[in-house]
């Protein structure tokens, strides 16, 4: 009985204390962001440039470009693949080259600036079923694949505005904003 009564407690004071703010994060651990501008190319004889992307920020350093038809980055290192797609360019989650990732990305975010975008919006879906089409200037919000956490898996949160595309050269370049933070959706450091 009496360890029934304490678990009740327990979760009692844990539904408070999580209920008492917005977000866990706020007070507990500030955000960590790692930014930086990326290109990308689709994969062919005659670019250099890696062909994926890596949205995850271990140590707060931003993962970058990635070149998945290399051996040493055939893993799942990756959460977006740069593809042709309608005559155009898009991103490709991971998870549908069939590798079993969740990462996602949303529609382009109209009304929003890079800049301005502090956290992940309420109500945003992230897609991670269809290629997603990229035009000069659109910003978007992004989570990564499930990475290993320090009790369990995790997410990271990102933001990204495509800043070039030229599909007949078939590349582009990115900037990205992640939070190094597991599950932390601000995306904009503290002041």
């Amino acid at each position: 009985m009496r360890a029934v009564v304490f678990r009740g407690a327990v979760a009692l004071l844990a539904g408070a204390l999580l209920g008492a703010c917005d977000d866990p994060f706020d007070s507990y651990y500030p955000p960590v962001i790692a930014s930086d501008t990326v290109a990308l190319a689709v994969p062919s004889d005659s670019s250099s440039l890696p062909s994926a992307l890596d949205l995850t920020a271990p140590s707060g350093n931003l993962g970058g470009g990635r070149y998945p038809e290399r051996l040493a980055d055939a893993t799942l290192g990756w959460d977006f693949a740069l593809r042709r797609h309608n005559g155009g360019l898009a991103l490709l989650p991971a998870g549908m080259l069939g590798l079993g990732s969740r990462s996602a990305i949303s529609a382009p975010l109209g009304g929003r600036t890079f800049d301005g975008l502090e956290r992940v919006p309420g109500g945003v879906t992230f897609i991670n079923d269809a290629p997603m089409p990229l035009s000069t200037g659109a910003v978007h919000v992004a989570r990564s694949r499930l990475l290993p956490g320090q009790f369990s898996s995790c997410q990271q949160y990102s933001k990204l505005q495509v800043l070039a595309t030229d599909a007949a050269a078939g590349t582009a370049r990115l900037v990205v904003a992640t939070n190094a933070n597991c599950d932390d959706q601000r995306l904009v450091p503290e002041d």
